[in-house]
């Protein structure tokens, strides 16, 4: 079966310390042991991806510079995309406090296979809905970009508030902007059902359940990719935090149909980043 992994980093040492310096994840970092695991070089995570059946990729950028002392992972996506621009899809991590500067800065990697935006509101201490934003939505909807948003799961981040994830932002972004292509990663728990009713409500809202793979009434989002949203989830592993074969091992022992199957793992990310096949 073909796969599109559509938020994924490559567990270069690059990435690793990114992660193992963000005061965000000490918390996260500390309770999985995560700097004892084994990093690799960008064409082995590329290798190992293709191994696994992964046709395509979405590298998210992260940029919270003005709100935690971390250095930006754009350089590291773009170096991605750059190296392999047929199998990585970039998406541009946004910091909305020096607004006009990554505002030109966006504007100067799009055409450099970036493909989207990366939005992370909580870790910049804001919501989805929050005007700063606007200007890149905008931008999005001119140049035919996605917008990935990080909505839920910030378990064990000091600082971050569970309103700042909730999904109810999105569905007033998603009603202001129709032309923007949203995704909802990590499946803005705990709060399934709202999320799952913007999902529907718009039909430019798709969805992942990453990193939720595990905690309590998952089930409901098995339920719906059978269901009412199985065009509208899309396979996310988020690697490295969690290795993408584990996560693929956790997808498979899902009770999912083969039709809901095959488009949450390919079709339905096809779609919405425009990938053809050779």
């Amino acid at each position: 079966m073909r796969i599109i992994d559509t938020r994924f980093r490559p567990g270069t040492p690059d990435t690793f310390r990114g992660i193992l310096s963000n005061p965000l994840y000490k918390s996260f970092s500390e309770t999985t042991n995560f700097a004892a695991r084994p990093t690799a070089s960008l064409d082995e995570e590329v290798a190992m991806l293709r191994g696994l059946g992964v046709t395509r990729a979405v590298v998210t950028g992260r940029d919270i510079a003005s709100t935690e002392d971390v250095m930006s992972t754009n350089p590291g996506m773009l170096e991605s995309v750059a190296r392999y621009p047929d199998f990585f899809i970039g998406l541009y991590g946004v910091d909305p406090h020096p607004l006009m500067k990554s505002l030109r800065a966006l504007r100067a990697e799009i055409g450099n296979g970036v493909r989207g935006i990366s939005v992370d509101p909580a870790m910049s201490r804001l919501s989805a809905g929050d005007p700063k934003y606007y200007p890149f939505y905008a931008l999005c909807c001119e140049e035919n970009l996605c917008a990935a948003i990080t909505t839920g799961c910030s378990v064990g981040m000091p600082g971050v508030t569970l309103e700042q994830h909730a999904p109810w932002h999105i569905d007033r972004v998603a009603a202001d902007f129709p032309d923007l292509k949203i995704i909802i990663s990590h499946g803005g728990y705990p709060w399934i059902t709202e999320t799952m009713g913007v999902a529907l409500r718009h039909a430019n809202v798709y969805m992942d359940f990453s990193a939720c793979l595990r905690l309590p009434q998952f089930m409901q989002y098995v339920e719906a990719a059978n269901g009412a949203l199985m065009n509208k989830i899309l396979f996310a592993s988020a690697h490295p935090f969690t290795h993408i074969r584990d996560t693929l091992k956790l997808y498979e022992e899902m009770p999912l149909s083969g039709e809901a199957r095959e488009r949450i793992m390919y079709a339905n990310a096809a779609r919405l980043f425009g990938v053809e096949e050779v």
